[in-house]
């Protein structure tokens, strides 16, 4: 069982995550995204059990946000859902 607190991810990633699972599985209507979730924290416990999950998943939220910065001048978290899709494509 997870809880409600990030254990690996620290806030920015955590934050990214989140933005990043609410244009995987958006919200619609009524229902709330994946970010919205808490799907975060399982992501979370079972990244923080791994080295080679660490790894990756460190590179790639860099990498992300890396790209967004280069492209748009700004996080990923504060783009239009539009600019996010593109990017994250």
């Amino acid at each position: 069982m997870t809880n409600n607190k990030a254990s690996f991810f620290v806030e920015w990633q955590n934050d990214l995550m989140g933005a990043i699972l609410n244009r995987i599985i958006p919200s619609n209507g009524d229902f709330p995204g994946a970010g919205d979730l808490g799907v975060i924290y399982y992501i979370d416990d079972v990244v923080g059990r791994s080295a080679e999950l660490k790894h990756i998943f460190s590179d790639g939220l860099v990498q992300i946000q890396h790209d967004s910065q280069s492209v748009y001048q700004s996080a990923l978290t504060t783009l239009c859902d539009e600019d996010k899709d593109v990017l994250l494509n």
